[in-house]
This record gives structure tokens, C-alpha cells and sequence, in this order.
């Protein structure tokens, strides 16, 4: 998998090697860890960098997170001029930083190009409760995955 995230981002211009593996990071933590849909990569010449498109579920907007090594520093015109190229779908005012450590720890940030209408108390609430529901739930099938992964192979043992 890993080389093929190499060869399509090669194929999009991106051509630093450092770039690549924090792409690649970036695209493990969203789709193996946050299980996010639709995880796809792109390039912007323009700024010469590489960012990712997910989805928190199949019928929800796309969220955009550009991948950063905290050994750079970041500075507000950078974060201006990453929105102005990247965050040209009015639809989508954010952009999310994923800042990445040498250690592969990844914090995100994220940035709003301008200010945007709140939700009604309501509506956050059962955001909230949904989001949390779906913690929860992806917890616990971490937490068994083993006894999972274990069950389903014997199941398929006595089915052969």
C-alpha cells in the first residue's frame, strides 16, 4: 500500500521523499485510525505540497488536511496561503493542519477561512452524542480486535 500512496503522489508532482512519507502518515491516521471515508490525496503546484480530501462519514462534506513536520515552522501567511490555493470550494472554509513529530505523533489543527454561520444548541447536541456514540463504539472494537480477528479466522477454519 505504502508504495502505491508513493507512486500516485509522484504521478500527481509531488517529488520530496519527506513530503511523501508525511502524506502517507497523515493518510494512515485518517483511514486506519479515524476510519474516515474517501481518504484521497492531491497535489498543489502552486504551493508545491501535498494534502488529503476525508470524509467523517459517506454523506458528509470533505474535509481537507495538509501535512506538516513540526520541525517547520508555520507561520500565518503560510496558513493564508494554503487556504487561499487549497480552500477554493466555498462549501469547505477549513482547512485542517496535520502537524506530525518525529516520533509519528499527529496533532490537528484547523483553520477557518472565515467565520462560519453556528449551529443551533440542538443540532450540536446530537452532533455531539452521535460523535460520541461512534468514539465509544470504535474504542471497544479496538479494544477486542484481537478476540475478533481470532473468532473469525476459527470461524473460517470450521467452515473449510
Amino acid at each position: 500500500m505504502e508504495k502505491k500512496v508513493h507512486n500516485h503522489l509522484k504521478l500527481l508532482g509531488c517529488t520530496s521523499p519527506i513530503q511523501i512519507s508525511l502524506a502517507y502518515q497523515v493518510f494512515i491516521e485518517l483511514f486506519d485510525v479515524k476510519l474516515m471515508h474517501d481518504v484521497e490525496f492531491f497535489y498543489n503546484v502552486n504551493l508545491r505540497l501535498p494534502y488529503l480530501t476525508a470524509k467523517t462519514a459517506k454523506n458528509t462534506p470533505a474535509h481537507i488536511f495538509v501535512p506538516h513536520s513540526t520541525s517547520e515552522p508555520i507561520t500565518m501567511s503560510y496558513i493564508e496561503e494554503v487556504q487561499k490555493n487549497i480552500c477554493t470550494n466555498s462549501s469547505q472554509p477549513s482547512v485542517t493542519l496535520a502537524c506530525i513529530e518525529g516520533d509519528s505523533t499527529i496533532v490537528f489543527y484547523t483553520f477557518t477561512k472565515d467565520l462560519i454561520n453556528l449551529q443551533n444548541p440542538e443540532c450540536f447536541v446530537r452532533q455531539k452524542t452521535r460523535e460520541e456514540r461512534k468514539d465509544y463504539l470504535e474504542n471497544e472494537i479496538r479494544k477486542n480486535r484481537n478476540a475478533l480477528l481470532l473468532q473469525a479466522y476459527n470461524q473460517s477454519v470450521i467452515d473449510e
